[in-house]
């Protein structure tokens, strides 16, 4: 690429940083593991999402090649060149603007940020961009050092913060080896009965995400099955550790989108209902009016949740990072049938896709979609389905429509603006 004529800026998919970060953090380094090809090919698509921050010539990478026929045109959403691959040789103009915003600060990026372009600006912080919102707010926060971002995203920081605060679920911990697994599950289930009565149990990597890496007990007798065994000894030996928890019925799953500032001060910017599938993977999120709490939150769980992101952002700054940050939370139901707030499931010290809403809420606001006072739904599927709301009442928004024609199905992603909170498929624990 001609570097006096090339883009300025660039934008990094890189759906799967927990990979890299996980790779750092073992002893003597270790070689990133890639994620498998149909996970890899989802990531591509919903990477195309963040032209929710580009301006129309700016560059996208993404996990895998996109055709770019797969965009669909929205008003006021630019459609940014794709490319993939190695970022061998991929570099910038030489102007004295431009930079690169990624979703996850790793040391390959840090690495590429360096080879993209070397204007007079970089020295001096991340450039600012004239774009709206919060698409303007991520192109000048300053970039979180790789070390401080996967120490940020561990999970042991999280369960850190929790017992802390009196969050943590009750029997929460770290297990270091098979066996300690072993004689931690049915303590775990003792202490977890007034909460639960299955004895149910879930293992996870400190490093991970959308549902991966983790190990799933039905019942406490379940740690001793051979195969249980085997791939609690394989995430070990890859990752050093896991966090034992109980799995616990959850009824409904909520997370918010905040930034630390280059002063270390907490902006929150929006408040969601995440959607998820019965093992807890993501396929989408409801955004309230304005980027405001949905309807379906009480307001005690509000509280709860606003509390924990002034937590952890405080955190966070305390620990040296700066730049975009999520919190997940989830209801839950006790086996007294109480129903229980959980206000710190996990941190995500990255991009997320609350921000992405968000961003492009504010986009398609500003092309005349009138998302404000609107409930906004990002959805992921296989098929981009028709507005279910009377007359004009909803709107459906195609973002990715899939595949080229011919090409077999592909991921969908597109956004559904109604005038009251828009349901989506109800995950369970």
């Amino acid at each position: 690429m001609d570097r006096s004529n090339g883009p300025e800026w660039l934008l990094v998919g890189n759906l799967g940083c927990e990979e890299e970060w996980a790779a750092a953090g073992r002893r003597g380094g270790a070689r990133p593991r890639t994620l498998s090809a149909p996970a890899r090919a989802t990531a591509a698509v919903a990477g195309t999402l963040l032209r929710a921050f580009a301006g129309p010539d700016d560059l996208l990478w993404t996990a895998e090649p996109v055709d770019p026929s797969c965009l669909a045109p929205v008003a006021g959403l630019p459609v940014p060149r794709l490319v993939s691959g190695s970022w061998r040789g991929l570099t910038g103009g030489r102007g004295r603007r431009g930079g690169v915003l990624a979703w996850g600060e790793t040391s390959g990026v840090q690495a590429l940020r360096e080879q993209w372009g070397a204007g007079g600006a970089r020295a001096e912080g991340p450039p600012g961009r004239d774009l709206p919102g919060v698409a303007g707010l991520l192109w000048a926060l300053p970039r979180a050092v790789p070390e401080v971002a996967a120490r940020a995203n561990d999970r042991s920081f999280a369960l850190e913060i929790a017992r802390r605060e009196g969050w943590a679920l009750p029997g929460a911990c770290l297990v270091g080896s098979v066996e300690e697994l072993e004689r931690r599950v049915p303590l775990l289930a003792r202490q977890a009965r007034p909460a639960t009565a299955t004895g149910a149990w879930v293992a996870k990597a400190p490093l991970a995400a959308s549902g991966r890496h983790r190990l799933i007990g039905r019942s406490p007798e379940d740690v001793s099955r051979p195969e249980i065994r085997r791939h609690a000894e394989g995430l070990l030996r890859r990752f050093g550790g896991l966090v034992l928890e109980p799995w616990l019925p959850r009824l409904a799953d909520f997370g918010a989108t905040a930034l630390v500032r280059s002063d270390g001060g907490v902006e929150v910017v929006s408040v969601h209902r995440l959607e998820v599938d019965r093992r807890g993977a993501f396929t989408g999120l409801e955004l309230g009016p304005g980027g405001g709490a949905p309807e379906a939150m009480a307001p005690a769980e509000r509280t709860a949740l606003a509390r924990a992101v002034e937590v952890v952002g405080r955190a966070l700054a305390d620990l040296g990072y700066r730049g975009p940050f999520g919190v997940d939370s989830f209801r839950w139901r006790d086996a007294a049938g109480e129903v229980r707030f959980h206000p710190l499931c996990e941190i995500n010290a990255r991009m997320t896709f609350g921000l992405v809403a968000r961003a492009l809420a504010e986009r398609v606001s500003a092309a005349g979609e009138t998302p404000d006072g609107r409930s906004v739904a990002l959805r992921f599927g296989r098929s981009i389905p028709g507005p279910e709301g009377e007359g004009a009442a909803e709107r459906i928004v195609p973002l990715v429509a899939g595949r080229p024609p011919g090409a077999g199905a592909g991921p969908a992603a597109w956004l559904r603006i109604a005038p009251a909170s828009v349901a989506g498929p109800p995950g369970s624990g």
